[in-house]
């Protein structure tokens, strides 16, 4: 497929109204050009990000985009916290255990 097919569906593609083989030959040509890709996100922003932005709904575009190039049927493991959620949470249990340990060694 190419680029000037590619973007011409791309606006079906977001909407998840492409023919199975069309998806599967727009997710190949968008993981290898830059420049449709970009025009993804570009569309993905003007179709869906605004709505959503608008509806105060969290929205994280890399997320977004990754889960429109992936293949239907794979099923996505969704952290219920980001990586930075999960650091703050180990942190403070290590820093809890740490005065736990403290405060046994002082009232022995």
């Amino acid at each position: 497929m190419e680029c000037k097919e590619v973007e011409s569906l791309l606006s079906k593609y977001i909407d998840g109204k492409c023919t199975r083989e069309q998806s599967r030959e727009i997710r190949e040509h968008i993981l290898s050009c830059p420049d449709c890709k970009e025009e993804l996100t570009i569309q993905f922003l003007v179709q869906e990000g605004v709505s959503r932005l608008d509806r105060d709904e969290d929205f994280q575009l890399d997320e977004e985009i990754s889960r429109l190039l992936e293949p239907p049927g794979k099923k996505r493991v969704r952290m219920p916290f980001s990586w930075n959620a999960w650091t703050i949470v180990l942190d403070a249990m290590t820093l809890l255990i740490i005065i736990t340990v403290v405060l046994i060694l002082l009232f022995r």
